[in-house]
């Protein structure tokens, strides 16, 4: 192809609505990667219906809101429970991306 390698990942189309609703979620590391399946249960056992999550691979999982609830707030709210769970927990921003998948 002249040279030049062509991309071979997967390519998304976004529009300036998702553009906002993406910039309003986080994305956390979680510390145990085993707990990614059950860790949309966890949250609802704990009282907080109102993040929904989102494997984006790795360690990594997308929260965002479910009611229009602001997320961050949340997490600051139950900060010490969050802390348990996950590593880490940022905004979410166009550089967040996992390069594995769990099976």
């Amino acid at each position: 192809w002249g040279g030049k390698e062509m991309w071979r990942g997967v390519n998304f189309n976004v529009t300036k609505g998702d553009m906002e609703w993406l910039k309003n979620s986080l994305v956390g590391r979680v510390k145990n990667v085993t707990k990614v399946a059950t860790l949309p249960q966890t949250l609802i056992m704990e009282g907080v219906e109102c993040i929904r999550v989102r494997y984006l691979g790795d360690n990594l999982v997308l929260l965002s809101d479910v009611y229009g609830t602001k997320v961050e707030e949340v997490v600051k709210r139950e900060e010490v429970w969050f802390t348990k769970l996950f590593a880490s927990i940022n905004k979410w921003s166009l550089e967040d991306r996992s390069g594995h998948r769990l099976a």
